[in-house]
């Protein structure tokens, strides 16, 4: 009985964690760092057609991405401190944490393609 609480708390910092890096790997994309490349970006067709748009999407999707980040480490954090008290079962912690990853994610994704059309 014991383990579980230590290992639903680690999967709840994982998730922190993962939101850490989302707002690592958006701020390079908002501060306009990325240049056009096949592997790191907001890469669609559209985007590779000219400098100008790529610049303006990929800033938009960093800043929704950063967004994003943020949302899951707040999240995740009141999950974990919310658990401390409650102590959720590992099946709600990862259905719940897998919602808190996705669905800010998910919403960046949805804007910046709804941007991208503006472009």
């Amino acid at each position: 009985m014991g383990i579980i609480p230590a290992v639903t708390t680690l999967v709840i910092i994982s998730y922190v964690g993962l939101g850490i890096l989302f707002i690592l790997l958006g701020i390079p994309m908002y501060a306009g760092r990325v240049k056009p490349n096949g592997l790191y970006g907001f890469r669609t067709p559209k985007t590779f057609s000219s400098e100008p748009i790529w610049y303006a999407a990929n800033r938009f999707a960093g800043k929704e991405i950063i967004r994003a980040g943020r949302t899951i480490v707040v999240c995740s954090t009141i999950f974990l401190l919310v658990n401390v008290v409650g102590r959720f079962s590992m099946d709600f912690v990862a259905g719940f944490g897998l919602l808190i990853a996705i669905l800010p994610l998910c919403i960046a994704v949805v804007k910046s393609f709804l941007y991208l059309r503006t472009l």
